[in-house]
């Protein structure tokens, strides 16, 4: 009952949770996940452009998985963000460069080298949008730590900020002009 939504958005960014790979298992317990191939045609139906695969479970079918997740996508022309790290994505719209990082910060990063990438991204690009899979799972607030990291981004050139994983919808800031999303629940 989202399709309409999405499909009407110029640009449809989403973070894909999991792999998509030939043969994949009917999940009955623990956590490692993948998806059937098939649901290309749901992200092509709501007319998806982005893919993040920057989070905590793209590799759960380890570095084949994620190449056949991101075949499929490119032979679908859905484009990929946050795999490999610090890959910046560029797509033409309306005469701008609309350029797309990720990063999965629940594991461990460099900081440094990370607001370097952003600030040396946002020369080549209009808009800058990150992508942060960050937070603590069933939390209504990002942490103190996380909201400085996502100030941060902002002021080295992010323009939006998209955060998930913690699975509850998080508040939204403007901070200098620019929106942070800090997790958008399980949509």
């Amino acid at each position: 009952k989202t399709v309409d939504f999405l499909r009407s958005a110029d640009l449809t960014l989403i973070n894909l949770e999991s792999p998509l790979t030939k043969n994949c298992p009917v999940t009955n317990g623990g956590m490692v996940f993948c998806g059937n191939q098939c649901f290309i045609e749901g992200l092509n139906f709501a007319g998806v452009d982005v893919a993040n695969l920057a989070n905590n479970h793209a590799l759960n079918w380890g570095v084949e998985g994620i190449q056949q997740t991101i075949d499929l996508l490119k032979q679908n022309d859905i484009l990929t963000c946050g795999y490999p790290p610090n890959h910046l994505t560029i797509k033409p719209f309306n005469h701008f460069n609309i350029g797309f990082l990720g990063w999965n910060f629940l594991e461990e990063f460099d900081e440094k080298k990370i607001l370097n990438i952003i600030k040396q991204a946002k020369r080549r690009v209009d808009l800058l949008i990150v992508s942060a899979h960050w937070g603590a799972e069933y939390q209504p607030y990002p942490s103190q730590s996380t909201q400085g990291l996502a100030h941060q981004m902002i002021d080295l050139g992010a323009d939006l900020i998209v955060g998930n994983h913690p699975h509850w919808i998080q508040p939204i800031e403007v901070y200098h002009d620019k929106l942070i999303i800090y997790a958008h629940g399980n949509f």
